[in-house]
């Protein structure tokens, strides 16, 4: 039982600090006219949350990217799956494709990415559960346990960083 507690608190410990920690993975960007706020994590992800602040107005979005090895132009769809299963789907978000030159996301030759903008309920659920998986049209992409967890902090991060 006190072994238990012990890793209890000390875990509790742990995640905390790490919170606090990659909260300054989060670059805050301000308009210089003074009309925007711009909070996005640095590095590369395959899911990104973003926030952009006007007016005391947070609106979230997300980003993802992955690869695929044949080029489709003009296509839609972004499906997520969650860490519990749950799915947010939009099938009528468009695709966008550019050749991979720098094989960033991966090896395969064309880069398929979506930007699209979250409702309230829909950013609430990824401060709950990260991507386990998406699809962009027909190419999926499995994020690692790593990816989830750190995407989960950052949701979090943004959240409290971006309360009205």
């Amino acid at each position: 039982m006190k072994k238990t507690l012990f890793l209890t608190i000390f875990a509790g410990t742990l995640s905390l600090q790490t919170f606090a920690q990659d909260c300054s993975q989060i670059e805050k960007k301000v308009d210089e006219f003074g009309e925007e706020t711009q909070y996005r994590p640095s590095g590369i992800h395959n899911a990104k949350l973003l926030c952009y602040q006007k007016e005391n107005r947070s609106t979230y979005y997300l980003s993802l990217t992955t690869t695929g090895s044949t080029l489709n132009t003009n296509e839609k769809g972004a499906y997520l799956i969650l860490a519990n299963g749950e799915k947010i789907m939009k099938p009528d978000e468009e695709i966008d494709v550019e050749y991979n030159f720098a094989h960033i996301y991966g090896s395969k030759d064309y880069e398929y990415s979506a930007f699209f903008r979250l409702t309230k309920e829909e950013f609430d659920k990824l401060t709950a559960q990260p991507v386990r998986k998406f699809k962009l049209y027909i190419y999926e992409q499995d994020l690692k346990e790593e990816q989830q967890n750190e995407q989960i902090i950052l949701a979090n991060c943004l959240k409290n960083m971006t309360k009205n």
